[in-house]
């Protein structure tokens, strides 16, 4: 017999996916970010897998809700904004600057595939020096940096705007980090490069979900953790071949899910 139940104080939640299988089967996971507790499992990734959820949460547990906070999937997005109209949608930091991070990676390798052969020489295997922050490099490792921004004037942009844009968590109060916001969005403009383009037109769409990080301070670390642990599961029973029984096994190890005698 089972007995989930979800907390009567819900009130903030985030949510993630993890690979259960491979050849892209995906579980959509729930949890509660009060209790650190995983409330809902349910394959797919897809806006009606959340639904699903929602509906068994019911109107008024929807109504209810202050805080979602997710990794800025499409499909997420528009099942929270359909059931939970009073909610603010929170984006994890960690993929917010993940993105950017594959942008300034895409300058990178477009810069190497238009360089000349001993440029590329200069260029290649420079992946980890541009996208860690500089204050993080060591003296050498700084020099090679602005020796390659140098050579480089697309590679010394992007590189730029990687620090400009980096900085946005780190204001005192919401109103400034608004307008830095903007004024990144507006520096990827200018730039003239189409990766940092694209990432500020992806941005520009989102900004309320970046800034609702200085209401909420809400991540989806707690999801990280917990896909840890299911990958964990996954790998110790090498793999499973019924969905459902692995969701009841994740749910008893991360959720409030007890399995009574019958």
């Amino acid at each position: 017999m089972q007995n989930l139940t979800i907390p009567q104080d819900l009130e903030e939640i985030c949510i993630d996916e993890v690979s259960w299988r491979s050849g892209h089967r995906y579980f959509t996971l729930v949890t509660d970010l009060k209790s650190h507790k995983l409330i809902w499992v349910v394959e797919g990734r897809t806006t009606q897998a959340l639904d699903s959820f929602f509906t068994v949460l019911g109107k008024d547990y929807c109504a209810r809700l202050k805080t979602v906070a997710i990794d800025m999937c499409e499909a997420y997005e528009v099942s929270i904004k359909k059931n939970c109209t009073v909610a603010s949608i929170v984006y994890d930091r960690f993929h917010v600057v993940k993105m950017l991070n594959e942008a300034v990676n895409e300058v990178r390798k477009e810069e190497i595939d238009k360089a000349a052969a001993k440029k590329k020489k200069l260029l290649r295997n420079t992946k980890w020096l541009i996208l860690t922050r500089e204050s993080k490099l060591s003296t050498k490792q700084k020099n090679f940096l602005d020796e390659l921004c140098a050579e480089n004037k697309n590679i010394h942009k992007a590189v730029v705007f990687k620090e400009l844009f980096m900085s946005i968590y780190q204001f005192p109060d919401p109103p400034l980090a608004e307008k830095h916001l903007i004024q990144c969005i507006v520096e990827a403009y200018q730039s003239g490069l189409a990766p940092l383009k694209k990432f500020a037109e992806f941005i520009n769409r989102r900004k309320q979900g970046i800034m609702n990080w200085y209401f909420t301070k809400r991540t989806t670390s707690v999801s990280e953790g917990i896909n840890n642990v299911v990958k964990t599961l996954r790998r110790s029973a090498y793999g499973y071949k019924n969905p459902n029984y692995f969701k009841l096994k994740i749910l008893q190890k991360c959720g409030n899910l007890q399995i009574l005698p019958i």
